[in-house]
């Protein structure tokens, strides 16, 4: 596995929610580093791997509060660096609605022209919510504060 790589599935999902994910992995390393899409959208944040021992020692790793809506979709997992684990299955348990999961940010990258940032949410946002919000943001990057001139969704 090299970092870029993925794998994809296809899935369908029969009740919207909150779900757990169990990813049942093994690996001799600590330090692998995945994370989730649906769609080419981000459904969780960067997980980090840990030895389980070997590389046939499978153990579970749970991701909660990954929001699903129903109906068929593209399931990818990302590899966000070179440290190689192996992967045996991935299980989702609903375990809530998706009212009851707190708004959170999972992801940020900077743009390819340097000087924009993606945010990916855990939850949709309204266009019309942050018309004339631009003052309740802000960014610090190496311990700088940047003006931000725009926001959009």
């Amino acid at each position: 596995m090299k970092k870029g790589e993925w794998l994809k599935y296809t899935i369908q999902v029969n009740e919207a929610g909150a779900y757990k994910a169990q990813v049942r992995l093994a690996t001799q390393e600590n330090g692998g580093k995945f994370h989730l899409t649906i769609d080419g959208e981000a459904i969780t944040t960067t997980q980090t791997v840990n030895s389980t021992g070997g590389w046939t020692n499978f153990e579970m790793h749970d991701i909660t509060d990954v929001l699903l809506t129903e109906g068929p979709h593209a399931l990818k997992l990302y590899f966000d660096n070179d440290t190689a684990f192996n992967i045996s299955s991935i299980e989702f348990t609903k375990t809530g609605e998706i009212e009851t999961v707190p708004f959170m940010m999972l992801n940020g990258e900077t743009g390819e022209d340097e000087k924009s940032v993606k945010i990916t949410m855990n939850q949709s946002i309204l266009a019309a919510s942050i018309n004339e919000t631009l003052a309740n943001f802000s960014i610090t990057v190496n311990d700088v504060s940047k003006i931000i001139t725009a926001l959009s969704i």
